[in-house]
């Protein structure tokens, strides 16, 4: 289960309201490079949808769901400032 802090949500939605993205598209969090990225996109219809605020914020789909399994999206301390990270709980 991929979870996301209240930090989090409110930083991705302001991401998203700066930008002018509408209310029914979001980021979807997908493998890209070394790691996962964070693109806008619109939900399909087996999309898991992250809302705040009456806003789709964050779409994630199944097979992203199972391949990241149990893991917090945050807030963290990058070099240059605040970015969001993926944090995964070991078992």
């Amino acid at each position: 289960m991929i979870r996301v802090s209240s930090l989090a949500l409110e930083a991705l939605f302001e991401s998203l309201q700066a930008s002018g993205i509408d209310a029914e598209s979001g980021l979807r969090l997908q493998e890209g490079g070394s790691g996962y990225v964070l693109t806008v996109d619109k939900p399909g219809p087996y999309d898991l949808i992250v809302s705040h605020r009456c806003a789709t914020v964050l779409i994630l789909d199944p097979e992203t769901v199972q391949r990241v399994g149990d893991a917090t999206i945050e807030i963290g301390r990058g070099s240059e400032g605040p970015e969001i990270k993926l944090r995964r709980r070991l078992a």
